[in-house]
């Protein structure tokens, strides 16, 4: 009995150990308190999570505004951190409480590792600021903080600063809650405002004035999650204080130390998540199902910034990326997920630039505008055409040039046709070769357009028809020639005058 007793506890043991990190989504996490100068330069900031957090388990931190100076993106410049749990299970309601600023965990425990957010550094999270107002503060999951190469200018204090823009947390990361010690505002230009990000309507606190010291002071009875985050985003369960003194002397109504919120089971909060395709979708793939990339809660509607109709999403004739957003209805607000999704068109290719005609043995330069692509000659016999569109003209006639481009939804190709000019072919000149002097002679030639010409006008002359007069005795050469823009072809004929 006793061996199997212990079999066991090796067995409760190694699953406890092999516990995968915790996925948390907006409503399994809530902040309790914000205390903007508790120790110099640090401030406080107590959350809570309604799931248990095992080891291995992120969280992710920030206190850039969002759209505070441009729509849809995060300002850079101040601090964010990636917080990872190094210790031991801690149960789901348990009171967590941080310091920020060179990050240090105070209660339970500091069992965690700190690391910088992306370009954002964990040491710069400041949410004491000069004027009293105080900061914004989000937590979030699995994000990722990309910096964009255009910048905006914020205003912080009476100095501007440029910083960079962001995206933040991407496709596969999530926003839990945000905390404002001020009002959600959008492109304020200023450090200490920011939005509200989409879908946190239900999880995120503001206070009823401007206070950087704030905590939750209602309620701690038993509760579902569902109602506990009622509690929480309620601004009238929390009391404002006028300074640090002020907050942590008046205590909460329980024991941040060792304390864990009394949860009872049911209320569970649905999420809104769906899987965005991992690749780009061809323009000609044809509709998705947008339902069935759902992983969260059923009995969503869906919106987008283009091919989205009811619930499907249809990709032809576009090109590029595409915000698409799932939202169910909940609890009096919404819960909103928004991804990215890319579509990739054909090739767009434009039309072959360069002279269409060269001459057998010469060149002539074509060019597109699209880099990448294939050149072609239909006829190498003709005409052949080098990788750099460079053609060559080899017999005469007619070839057709093609350039095409290829990705993979397929190829584009278009055409230029190339006409390959020779030096004109002349036929013999035809008549009698003498004539008597002060008579006439009519030559001829079966090549129209050309030139005749005497080589001696004292002797014969010849006209622009081919008529000779004889003028006096000898001999001359009568010649008959015909040009192109490749060139001239002369024939000749030695002509006596009697």
């Amino acid at each position: 009995m006793r061996i199997l007793l212990s079999f066991c506890l090796i067995i409760a043991g190694l699953v406890v150990k092999g516990q995968p990190p915790t996925v948390l989504y907006p409503g399994d996490f809530a902040i309790l308190g914000l205390n903007a100068a508790v120790n110099g330069n640090r401030d406080e900031i107590s959350f809570v999570c309604f799931k248990d957090i095992t080891p291995g388990t992120e969280i992710q931190i920030t206190d850039n505004g969002y759209e505070n100076c441009t729509l849809r993106q995060w300002s850079g410049g101040e601090g964010g951190a990636t917080l990872r749990r190094t210790g031991a299970t801690i149960p789901k309601g348990t009171v967590i409480t941080l310091w920020t600023s060179a990050i240090l965990f105070r209660y339970p425990d500091a069992n965690w590792s700190v690391s910088n957010l992306g370009t954002q550094q964990s040491g710069d999270i400041n949410l004491s600021q000069s004027n009293g107002k105080g900061d914004q503060i989000y937590f979030a999951q699995g994000g990722t903080w990309a910096e964009q190469p255009a910048n905006c200018t914020i205003y912080s204090g009476t100095q501007p600063r440029t910083d960079k823009n962001a995206t933040f947390p991407g496709n596969n990361g999530r926003i839990l809650f945000g905390f404002t010690t001020t009002r959600w505002k959008n492109l304020e230009n200023d450090t200490q405002e920011s939005g509200l990000y989409p879908g946190m309507q239900c999880f995120n606190m503001q206070p009823t004035s401007d206070a950087s010291y704030n905590k939750y002071n209602g309620p701690i009875s038993p509760a579902n999650q569902t109602q506990w985050i009622d509690r929480i985003k309620n601004p009238l369960n929390w009391q404002s204080f006028g300074s640090s003194a002020a907050y942590l002397s008046n205590g909460y109504n329980f024991n941040i130390t060792n304390f864990v919120l009394p949860i009872n089971s049911g209320g569970d909060i649905p999420t809104a998540e769906w899987t965005a395709p991992s690749a780009p979708i061809c323009s000609n793939s044809g509709t998705i199902n947008l339902d069935t990339l759902v992983t969260g809660g059923n009995g969503g509607t869906w919106s987008g910034t283009a091919g989205v109709t009811g619930s499907t999403f249809n990709p032809t004739g576009l090109n590029g990326t595409y915000d698409i957003t799932y939202i169910i209805p909940y609890n009096g607000c919404s819960i909103i997920r928004t991804k990215t999704i890319t579509v990739t068109s054909t090739p767009v290719v434009p039309a072959i630039t360069g002279t269409n005609a060269v001459c057998t043995g010469t060149t002539t330069q074509l060019s597109n505008a699209t880099t990448g692509g294939t050149w072609n000659s239909s006829d190498n016999s003709t005409a052949t055409v080098n990788s750099s569109g460079l053609v060559t003209g080899i017999t005469a006639g007619t070839a057709t040039i093609s350039y095409s481009v290829n990705n993979t939804c397929g190829t584009t190709t278009v055409n230029r046709s190339v006409t390959i000019n020779d030096k004109p072919v002349v036929a013999a000149i035809t008549g009698t070769n003498s004539v008597c002097a002060g008579a006439t002679m009519q030559l001829g030639n079966a090549t129209a357009g050309g030139t005749w010409n005497s080589s001696d006008n004292s002797k014969a002359t010849v006209n622009s028809s081919g008529l000779v007069t004889g003028v006096a005795t000898g001999t001359i050469t009568i010649s008959y020639s015909v040009g192109n823009t490749c060139g001239t072809t002369t024939v000749n004929q030695n002509f006596t005058i009697n």
